[in-house]
């Protein structure tokens, strides 16, 4: 999936230089960690207001970050220069994982404008 991404990525150049500027925001709190490493879903306002390559670049920039911090909150929040904002919310934490009590569909993240929470 990572490979699939990075190829839209590097295929997208254009699209990207011409994108809006995400930036991820400061956490909000410190926890339990959360690695975003399951199913990803986007919702479909997401899907028809962003393009491909921007979504990528969220994903990857989230999961990126998940594996450089050993972990991060939950909650991830991203802010572009239009003043939109993103929430990107994992479903379960590392503890979760590891205590194998849930199932395949249960482990998944969501990307969503704040507006939609």
């Amino acid at each position: 999936m990572q490979e699939w991404l990075e190829s839209e990525i590097k295929k997208g150049y254009d699209e990207v230089k011409n994108m809006a500027h995400w930036i991820r925001q400061n956490q909000e709190r410190e926890g339990e960690k959360y690695f975003f490493n399951g199913l990803f879903y986007c919702t479909r306002a997401v899907s028809m207001e962003l393009t491909e390559v921007e979504i990528a670049f969220l994903y990857l920039d989230v999961i990126n970050y998940a594996q450089e911090s050993n972990g991060i909150d939950y909650l991830q929040i991203y802010r572009d220069d239009q003043n939109r904002t993103l929430y990107f919310i994992d479903n379960l934490s590392e503890i979760q994982i590891n205590s194998g009590n849930y199932s395949q569909e249960e482990n998944y993240c969501t990307l969503l404008f704040s507006h939609e929470y």
